[in-house]
């Protein structure tokens, strides 16, 4: 029986992995003057987004005027499920959010929730950077 269930859960993964290149774009694509001087220089810490996963918070590092870094402060982890789709998805929320200067980032397949609250948190975040 748990060599069933281990085949089957490799076989999920695969397909949770596939899934996770698939972007439902909201926000248009960012250009460079859009980023350029926006937000104050300083780390600013979100507030904690309460999802049905657990909660997501994030700290948002502005350098040069622009978002350079998203760390993770609370992330869905607690469950092997919310583990490994933090596992994927945040890495791509982050890239997105420096990559568009904003928390309007693309939703991840699959992360939907989580998505939701890195952008809640976010927004918090850079509400306090604006300039």
């Amino acid at each position: 029986a748990t060599l069933h269930t281990e085949e089957r859960m490799s076989a999920m993964r695969g397909r949770w992995l596939g899934a996770a290149v698939i972007l439902l774009t909201i926000g248009g694509p960012a250009t460079a003057a859009q980023g350029k001087g926006r937000y104050n220089d300083g780390e600013y810490v979100g507030k904690p987004a309460d999802t049905n996963w657990g909660a997501v918070q994030v700290k948002a590092v502005v350098r040069d005027g622009s978002l350079t870094d998203v760390q993770f402060m609370q992330y869905p982890y607690h469950r092997r499920r919310s583990a490994e789709i933090s596992n994927w998805a945040l890495p791509v929320l982050r890239s997105e959010a420096i990559r568009a200067q904003s928390a309007r980032v693309d939703m991840v397949s699959q992360a939907t929730i989580t998505a939701d609250g890195f952008q809640q948190s976010l927004a918090t975040a850079l509400s306090q950077a604006a300039n």
